[in-house]
């Protein structure tokens, strides 16, 4: 390994550690939420999921990589190699707050009437149902934040896959520092709510755009 690579492989490592003040105390903890913060250019009037607005959609418990369901953000070093920032943690469950952002920013993009659990009594009365699989949510290296995910939008009444996709992100870190990596992975749960309340309108949309125009 070059001088230079190892000094990129060790700064990396060090990315997300703890600020030790000079006195050489306590690591501080730091906790961090993802936004649910919509871009303008993703505005319903610009990209076709306006046609949601009477839709209930039914979201079924997100799955998340075993790797990722901890407290710590995760960082890729190098291939297979990861570092858990011990010091620089979510401010609550990933699963539930990842569920909680995408629900958000779907409602806001798309505007549809509810986005419902699964398993509520809510759910009997869903257009569709949307499963989502996170398989890859980390920082890389420093440098960019990273984002693989599967998910399916299926007919509640005949059990039809209306839509199947598999996705891979990439944001690049504005600046260096935790903040930046969780910005830039929030960046990423907006653009993964965009393709869904896309594919929701063109499957869904439709179906309720019909039934309309029949009443």
């Amino acid at each position: 390994m070059t001088p230079y690579r190892y000094l990129f492989v060790l700064i990396a490592t060090l990315f997300l550690s703890a600020c030790v003040n000079l006195g050489g105390g306590t690591p501080e903890t730091r906790h961090y939420l993802l936004d649910s913060v919509i871009d303008r250019q993703h505005e319903a009037t610009d990209t076709g999921v306006d046609g949601l607005r009477q839709a209930i959609i039914a979201m079924a418990p997100l799955e998340l990589a075993g790797y990722l369901d901890r407290p710590q953000v995760v960082i890729r070093i190098d291939g297979n190699r990861l570092h858990l920032a011990d010091y620089d943690r979510w401010g609550e469950p990933l699963p539930e707050m990842m569920t909680r952002v995408l629900r958000e920013n779907i409602v806001s993009l798309g505007q549809v009437e509810a986005i419902v659990d699964s398993h509520s009594p809510q759910a009997k009365k869903a257009d569709a149902v949307l499963r989502v699989t996170i398989k890859r949510f980390e920082g890389v290296a420093g440098r960019e934040a990273a984002l693989a995910a599967r998910y399916t939008v299926q007919d509640t009444e005949q059990r039809k896959i209306l839509e199947s996709r598999e996705l891979k992100l990439t944001k690049e870190l504005a600046t260096g520092g935790p903040q930046a990596l969780i910005d830039a992975m929030s960046r990423l749960l907006e653009e993964l709510s965009f393709r869904m309340a896309r594919d929701l309108a063109s499957q869904v949309g439709k179906g309720k755009t019909g039934q309309q125009s029949q009443n």
